[in-house]
């Protein structure tokens, strides 16, 4: 809790590839309009998190709540394949992380490119 609120974090994961920022970011940016200001840059270079404070009690109940994602899904090794396919995951995804789901934190190193995660001080 901060300053009496509860914090979630708004997280845009781009797992097809540095193609797929804009249209994430978008997306973010269609749901939150003028109150989307990314406060973490990921060590990916392209995901984003962006810190809301809720009223006590009205933070979402689940730990992870999936927002919009991508209709195009990738394999691990970034080859495009069907929906759903066992392994695959969507190329973009903005999930809504609340009470019960770990965030990380700048200057943590990302585990796939080495990369700190770097608070953003300005609005996009």
């Amino acid at each position: 809790m901060v300053a009496g609120r509860e914090i979630c974090v708004l997280d845009v994961d781009i797992r097809g590839g540095p193609a797929f920022a804009d249209e994430a970011y978008a997306a973010a940016k269609s749901m939150l309009k003028e109150l989307l200001a990314w406060h973490v840059i990921s060590g990916s270079e392209v995901g984003r998190h962006q810190y809301l404070g809720f009223p006590i009690g009205t933070s979402p109940p689940k730990a992870a709540t999936t927002l919009r994602e991508s209709d195009i899904w990738v394999l691990p090794g970034g080859e495009f394949c069907a929906p759903r396919t066992y392994g695959a995951r969507p190329a973009w995804q903005i999930e809504l992380l609340s009470t019960g789901k770990n965030v990380v934190l700048p200057p943590s190193i990302h585990p796939d490119t080495s990369k700190p995660y770097i608070w953003r001080r300005t609005r996009s």
